[in-house]
């Protein structure tokens, strides 16, 4: 019978990786894809990091595609510090300039069904938005721009990354939620993605002219008068991005995995990572000893953490013979009912978090039934502990 608690945080969790971007002069480096972004009047997100070295009152395209017809063109850019959405005639800029030499994350949606049609990020926080005064409809004659617009002028000066074009219009918590993450294509509505992973920062990249389209090959883009060597105009040290990595934290005969906000899926290691039917939720609570791990996906990115051996206990496996709670997920109350004549009624209670972290200590009780308002917790898992002379006893429970 146990009578202490074990909590271990296992492995790690998303880490970041150094990766690539690309320096452009402002004087006229560009580079050029065949095919264009999503066209006519239909939906899209445009994303990039940026990092600019000063302010300028002339208009910085970090992404353009289409024409110089009025509703022609689509094209993300930067005036005077202040990140900009246009369609070709009108557009719609943030109220506040983005730091110099600092990276950040710039995003725009276009929804012609929505209201509002257009809609700019910085930093996955809502810029700008609005209904253009001219009709949307980009049009095929220049495939997509990077760091500079269609008509050879207002070259981009600064770093570029990260560049990511969907045919979709993302929600503002998929953009803030994603704009750290490395994606692994092919994803549904990923038209173009530029991860810039290539060259040696600084080095000499002479020949190294392609940027790799890593969700359509048939649409890369060729660099255009890049030096290809030293630290300007040329590969450089980009914008840290986390790469998936799939971990473990074990609480009793309970395992959360992460990181948070992905798909999962539960395997037994012992019979060689075979699927646990049905186990497909963010935590997995072991009814038999043996050997676990879980497959976790994200971005299109999968990782499996590390295998993770457990004992259950005979006080884990009875508990809810023992033990009744309710409601579970519980919102602002929880109770329970000590059910088992043998378990002596002068107990006191911890509740955890997933990690093992103590949150509350709830004061020693002498009745077989109690209630807690929890109505400061945040919703996530947790585990109530109940320490008597009997033994020890954990209970999974929820706060929605």
């Amino acid at each position: 019978m146990k009578s202490t608690l074990i909590c271990l945080l296992v492995l790690w969790s998303n880490f970041a990786i150094a990766q690539n971007a690309l320096l452009f002069d402002g004087i006229d480096d560009y580079v050029q894809c065949p095919s264009p972004g999503p066209t006519g009047n239909a939906s899209r997100t445009v994303e990039a990091w940026v990092k600019i070295p000063s302010l300028s009152t002339t208009q910085k395209v970090i992404l353009d595609w289409g024409d110089m017809l009025i509703g022609g063109r689509f094209t993300l850019n930067i005036i005077n510090g202040l990140p900009r959405i246009e369609v070709g005639g009108n557009g719609f800029s943030s109220t506040s300039a983005i730091s110099i030499n600092t990276w950040h994350h710039i995003a725009a949606t276009f929804n012609n069904t929505a209201t509002p049609k257009l809609k700019l990020y910085v930093d996955g926080n809502m810029a700008a938005s609005g209904n253009p005064s001219v009709a949307t409809f980009t049009n095929t004659t220049n495939g997509i721009i990077i760091g500079r617009r269609n008509d050879q002028i207002n070259n981009f000066i600064g770093s570029i990354d990260e560049v990511k074009i969907w045919s979709i219009e993302r929600t503002q918590t998929q953009i803030a939620s994603d704009k750290n993450e490395n994606l692994c294509a092919p994803l549904s509505g990923l038209v173009a993605y530029f991860n810039f992973n290539q060259g040696t920062a600084g080095g000499n990249n002479a020949g190294l002219n392609t940027l790799t389209n890593q969700a359509n090959s048939a649409n890369n883009g060729i660099l255009h008068n890049f030096s290809l060597t030293g630290n300007a105009s040329n590969w450089i040290a980009g914008q840290s991005m986390n790469n998936l990595s799939a971990s473990t934290s074990q609480f009793g005969n309970s395992l959360t995995a992460l990181p948070a906000g992905a798909s999962y899926q539960w395997v037994n290691c012992a019979s060689g990572n075979s699927i646990i039917a049905g186990a497909t939720g963010s935590s997995y609570t072991a009814s038999n000893s043996g050997s676990y791990a879980v497959i976790v996906s994200k971005n299109g990115c999968i990782d499996t953490s590390s295998c993770i051996n457990l004992t259950v206990s005979i006080n884990e496996l009875a508990v809810k013979e023992a033990i009744s709670f309710y409601p579970n997920p519980f919102e602002n109350e929880l109770h329970f009912e000590i059910r088992n004549p043998n378990i002596q009624l002068d107990y006191t209670t911890h509740l955890f978090d997933a990690l093992g972290n103590s949150v509350v200590f709830l004061e020693e009780k002498h009745e077989r039934g109690s209630s807690f308002r929890l109505n400061n917790l945040e919703s996530g898992i947790y585990f109530l502990e109940i320490i008597s002379a009997s033994g020890t006893y954990r209970f999974k429970v929820i706060r929605a």
